[in-house]
């Protein structure tokens, strides 16, 4: 395998850029497994509860209504027609291939959530009543 000619050595990256590269994506996959982890054996996360009820400290129903409509535009409800506009209007531009990769990216990410929740199911505390009913 060839190794990459840089023009000029300032656009080369440094080692200290590749460490930093790496280390972007290693710490946070590290943090991931051991969450998954816990999660996978059913075992609580001591700091959930604290955490959340040091959030829901400063809840007020102008709070909670913003927080419902992201809840909403974030989920099916609002990201299925988003990739539709989007895939859309790329293939009325022919643009067939960034059309493709939109609708697969969605269905991947909807159905990597959907396998996620059923090999872990990790019930959710219950410390307040919620605002709007749980999806999953």
């Amino acid at each position: 395998m060839r190794r990459q000619q840089w023009d000029d050595e300032a656009t080369a990256p440094s080692t200290w850029g590749r460490v930093a590269a790496v280390g972007g994506v290693v710490a946070p996959l590290g943090v991931f497994g051991v969450l998954a982890e816990n999660v996978g054996t059913h075992h609580p996360f001591g700091w959930d509860g604290p955490l959340m009820c040091s959030v829901h400290g400063y809840a007020s129903p102008a709070h909670e209504g913003v927080m419902i409509a992201v809840t909403q535009v974030g989920g099916v409800r609002g990201m299925l027609p988003l990739c539709a506009l989007i895939v859309g209007i790329l293939l009325w531009r022919r643009q067939v291939r960034a059309a493709v990769l939109i609708a697969l990216a969605y269905a991947g990410a909807e159905g990597l959530d959907g396998i996620a929740k059923a090999l872990f199911r990790s019930p959710r505390p219950h410390l307040w009543p919620w605002g709007i009913p749980e999806a999953g």
